[in-house]
């Protein structure tokens, strides 16, 4: 339930696979011309299974991203991505892999985006629009709130920090290539104002307030 739940509150490409583990940081450049980059660099790739099955989900692994056929990648190319490289750095476990995509146009990644569950309870509704040099891009989020992890404290949210980060780290960035951010929501922007990284506690807290519905965006200006 935990990955599903951040499947739909973060602007992330997952890659897990079955019992597969690894700690991966993703950056994502929107250009001034509304195309957009991926890079995606994941490390200590392996299995949490020992033996002979454990070995077979590594195959299993190595096969699917040679063939660029893990759902990841299929996501990513349905959503009219073109996946440049995909490429090994290290082929023995732990393993490592680098994997660069690019979209032609904010439209795609709205289309990576945009998700709802058969019941049409759980949505993600991403928004898109660029004039006279600013941009926003935003993302209505449906969640059941059952779902939602109840609040913590922040001694106890810390300590779970830690041991989730002990099995797998994950971090996302969003930059802007040629320009700056001027307002957010969702994310948590650098001192310079060229990059941020998704904030889950604000995304968690708006979902808890309003009842499983909040809106999150970014809003840039594209430098002269």
């Amino acid at each position: 339930m935990k990955y599903k739940f951040y499947f739909l509150i973060t602007v992330v490409v997952l890659f897990a696979c079955g019992c597969i583990v690894n700690d991966d940081v993703s950056v994502l450049t929107i250009n001034p011309d509304g195309s957009a980059d991926l890079v995606v660099f994941c490390s200590n790739i392996h299995s949490t299974e020992k033996g002979e099955k454990g070995r077979e989900e590594v195959a299993g692994y190595c096969r699917a991203f040679d063939a660029r056929s893990r759902d990841d990648m299929q996501r990513l190319t349905k959503a009219g991505a073109v996946i440049k490289s995909a490429e090994w750095i290290d082929k023995s476990v732990p393993m490592s892999n680098l994997l660069q995509a690019s979209f032609p146009d904010l439209e795609s990644l709205k289309s990576l985006l945009n998700f709802s569950d058969s019941e049409g309870k759980q949505t993600i509704k991403p928004k898109y629009t660029f004039s006279n040099g600013v941009g926003h891009f935003s993302v209505q989020v449906e969640v059941n709130e059952k779902d939602i992890p109840d609040a913590q404290d922040a001694t106890a949210r810390y300590a779970q920090f830690k041991r989730d980060r002990a099995n797998s780290i994950s971090e996302m960035r969003i930059a802007i290539a040629g320009g700056k951010i001027t307002e957010a929501s969702g994310l948590i922007v650098a001192r310079d104002g060229q990059s941020a990284l998704i904030d889950s506690d604000d995304i968690l807290e708006k979902l808890r307030t309003n009842k499983g519905k909040a809106e999150f965006f970014m809003q840039w200006e594209i430098e002269e």
